[in-house]
């Protein structure tokens, strides 16, 4: 009888994950490999240099050989079964890679886009009369990939009419120390500044299901999985889970790093031999900005030489990726 892996995510990690994978159990006749996620595409953030010009995504089907790839919203996953319940179908598995990592979808960034630029037609339309209009946009969720879509609009804004940019506010939640500095020095503005005039709210980006609709998944005291480290469950070893730790990241090359260890224990677990820790960095991000680059891999912070290495390595991975 044909097992069953189930990889759900939507960032790079669980992409990768899949792909790592496909490559390997995907291959063997007893096992169906399926990838779903909320989106069609792979959103690279750190080249997301633009909201309302024409973004750059990944076809993740197109990525894939062996993996069936699905679009679907999962409403909630039951471990005791071994059961999903997505928008139209259930999906029982054997095994099991749950990605938590929030991100915007390609969707959601259409949308973004779309209101953002009905509130520039507004401010131009107000300037052309005369009247004196403002707006904000707050970017709520203290995560890099909210900060890059605020960088990627405000560099937008830098081909307006200096009169129309300067009348439309971005606000973003950052700390005050050097990732707070760099952000201002690209003109984006604090959540704790007050919202002048009209414009919207973007609410923090999600992740693939929320951990309170996964039924006998265990949290700790600050809301994240109780994993061990191989990043399986105890109560239940063929559930793997990236959870909300993963967060402050959105670079491809240390993701595709971790993505091979996880890969490693699912085939592992699958073929009955044993697994090993997973190292994983606690942040590993670059912002774009139009006047600049912030790096952070755990502690350490770069706005010059290596940040700039980084994201000429990083996007030439990129690159490699697409015309794969």
């Amino acid at each position: 009888m044909r097992k069953r892996l189930v990889v759900v995510g939507d960032s790079p990690l669980s992409f990768f994950v899949a792909r790592s994978l496909d490559r390997e159990l995907a291959r063997q006749s007893h096992l169906e490999a399926v990838y779903l996620g909320r989106d069609r595409q792979l959103v690279y953030f750190p080249g997301l240099t633009t909201l309302l010009g024409q973004p750059d995504f990944i076809n993740r089907a197109a990525a894939f050989t062996h993996f069936k790839v699905l679009k679907t919203k999962i409403r909630s996953i039951n471990l005791i079964d071994r059961r999903l319940i997505g928008e139209r179908d259930i999906i029982d598995y054997d095994y099991l890679v749950l990605d938590q990592t929030p991100v915007f979808t390609s969707d959601e960034l259409k949308a973004i886009a779309e209101q953002s630029a009905e509130v520039i037609r507004r401010l131009k339309a107000a300037t052309k009369l005369g009247r004196h209009l403002t707006a904000t946009i707050r970017f709520l969720g203290d995560l890099p990939v909210a900060w890059q879509v605020a960088l990627a609009l405000q560099s937008d804004l830098r081909s307006l009419d200096s009169q129309v940019a300067s009348r439309l506010h971005l606000q973003v939640e950052a700390n005050d120390g050097r990732l707070g500095r760099f952000l201002r020095r690209q003109g984006l503005m604090s959540v704790a500044t007050e919202a002048l005039g009209a414009g919207f709210r973007v609410q923090a980006p999600s992740p693939s299901i929320i951990s309170n609709r996964v039924k006998g998944l265990l949290l700790d005291q600050k809301a994240q999985a109780i994993t061990t480290t191989a990043l399986n469950l105890e109560s239940h070893p063929e559930v793997f889970v990236i959870d909300g730790r993963c967060r402050y990241q959105n670079l491809l090359r240390p993701a595709k790093a971790v993505a091979a260890q996880i890969a490693h224990n699912v085939e592992a677990m699958v073929v009955g031999s044993r697994l090993t820790a997973v190292e994983m960095p606690k942040a590993f991000y670059l912002l774009v900005g139009w006047e600049g680059l912030f790096l952070q891999f755990n502690s350490t912070i770069s706005e010059l030489l290596r940040a700039s290495a980084i994201h000429t390595l990083d996007h030439a991975a990129y690159r490699r990726l697409k015309a794969a």
